[in-house]
């Protein structure tokens, strides 16, 4: 789609951005990549999608748990959202995925985390431009070597936004615009 699309650059962010880290690594992609804030392995997400992977592996308590999470999507949301209308699109948006397609993909993700377990080499292996940003507060966890063996590829561009949390592009839309028009004219 990207070639057909003459695409010199494509953005993701936490669970897509972990689809364009798969895409670097193949080496299909030949353009830049702005990945915000993917998780680089299992022990990166939050607890409440570890409980959740977990809990979806159940097949009595799946469909149970699924339900839950969507009757309380808003109240899971709400730490990434100031604004209420923006929590009330997300949410509103987030329910019109069908929950066993919610199920299927969370389940391929964390396997994908699992087959590879840290996603860092699959990064560090790659010839594709990669701007890597992430807010200062985001709760995808991300340590000081996580970050160092980042800095090491000539590939990849660590850009930390301040005072973002996981949803960067809404807490601080200038700050990660202008990362990536800095990736574009870089």
């Amino acid at each position: 789609m990207a070639k057909e699309l003459q695409a010199d650059m494509i953005v993701g962010h936490s669970f897509s951005a972990n689809v364009l880290i798969e895409l670097a690594a193949r080496g299909r992609f030949t353009g830049k990549m702005v990945l915000i804030s993917p998780a680089l392995n299992r022990n990166a997400e939050t607890k409440e999608l570890l409980m959740l992977d977990s809990m979806s592996r159940k097949p009595v308590i799946s469909g149970l748990m699924w339900w839950l999470t969507y009757q309380m999507m808003g109240s899971v949301f709400e730490p990434y959202f100031s604004d209420k209308t923006e929590l009330a699109e997300a949410v509103r948006a987030g329910r019109m995925i069908p929950r066993s397609i919610g199920r299927k993909v969370l389940l391929g993700y964390f396997d994908h985390l699992d087959q590879f377990k840290d996603l860092k080499s699959r990064l560090m292996e790659t010839d594709v431009p990669v701007w890597y940003l992430r807010g200062s507060k985001d709760d995808i966890k991300f340590t000081e070597d996580d970050k160092e063996t980042l800095l090491r590829s000539r590939m990849i561009h660590y850009v930390e936004i301040p005072d973002a949390r996981h949803f960067a592009m809404i807490d601080k839309p200038d700050e990660v615009a202008a990362a990536i028009v800095k990736a574009l004219e870089t």
